[in-house]
This record gives C-alpha cells, sequence and structure tokens, in this order.
C-alpha cells in the first residue's frame, strides 16, 4: 500500500465509522429519546457531522465547530458523541497545545451544558460523565500520539 492511500484510508476510515455506528444506533433507536431526536434530525446530525469529519484535516477547529454546534443544538449525544471524539482528537493532533487545550475546554462546555439549555437538567451518570470519561480518552490519546517536537511551530 502507498503511503498516499495509507493517507487515505487513515483519513475515511473514521468517517465511515462514524457513518455506521451513527446509522446503526438511529436504526434501532427505541423512541424513548429525547424530544428533538426524530429519526429525520438525526439524519440530518449525522449527515452534517460527516461532512465536517470529512474535512477536518483541512479545518479541524472549524469541523470540531460544526459537530459541537450540532450536539447542544440537537442533544442527540448517541449520534453526535463518537464525531465530537474523532473531530477533538484531529484538533489535538494537528493543532498546538494552547488550541487543543481550548479545543477540550469548549467540548466540556458543551457536554456540560446542553442538557442545562434544554431544560432537562443534568443528569450526572449518564449525560455527563459518560460523555466526559469518553472525551478525556479521546485527548489522553491524542496527546500521546501527538509525534510534533514540544518547540514546534504547527
Amino acid at each position: 500500500m502507498t503511503n498516499l492511500t495509507r493517507q487515505k484510508v487513515l483519513h475515511i476510515a473514521p468517517v465511515a465509522a462514524v457513518v455506521v455506528v451513527g446509522a446503526l444506533l438511529i436504526a434501532f433507536e427505541s423512541g424513548s429519546a429525547a424530544r428533538g431526536a426524530h429519526k429525520i434530525w438525526l439524519g440530518i446530525v449525522l449527515a452534517e457531522s460527516a461532512v465536517a469529519l470529512f474535512f477536518r484535516r483541512r479545518h479541524p477547529v472549524g469541523a470540531l465547530a460544526g459537530v459541537l454546534a450540532t450536539f447542544v443544538f440537537f442533544e442527540a449525544p448517541a449520534v453526535s458523541l463518537l464525531p465530537m471524539l474523532v473531530a477533538v482528537f484531529t484538533v489535538v493532533t494537528s493543532r498546538p497545545r494552547r488550541t487543543a487545550f481550548f479545543a477540550a475546554a469548549a467540548c466540556v462546555a458543551a457536554v456540560l451544558a446542553t442538557p442545562l439549555l434544554h431544560r432537562d437538567g443534568l443528569n450526572v451518570g449518564h449525560q455527563a460523565l459518560v460523555p466526559l470519561v469518553a472525551l478525556a480518552l479521546a485527548l489522553a490519546t491524542g496527546f500521546r500520539l501527538d509525534t510534533q517536537p514540544k518547540g514546534a511551530h504547527r
């Protein structure tokens, strides 16, 4: 496999995984989700997240902003949590540490603010702990895999 082919596969594989997992979650959704979780809206959230992730190498912060906007606006963490993790991982591995820390703070704020903005109240276990632990794992993995020298300017 050539280097260019390997790069294309590594770029497209996470997007394909997000689409497959999201489509399965939408298909097998039991109907007990939040008020804005109609399958059509969930499909739109998934499509927007896939498009944003497709452009994540060129515009990682913009892709994260798009994914966070759908995360907050539609309150569909089951469909938009995995895209958020992929987008924040990309920001951590491709941008300076300062930008990565701001991206992490924005993700934490989105996770904590979304239930409060939709007047659902914050369920610490389901709505906060699970996404924050997943976010911490994505951040730790991204910081660990960051291959840039510490003094390098990206």
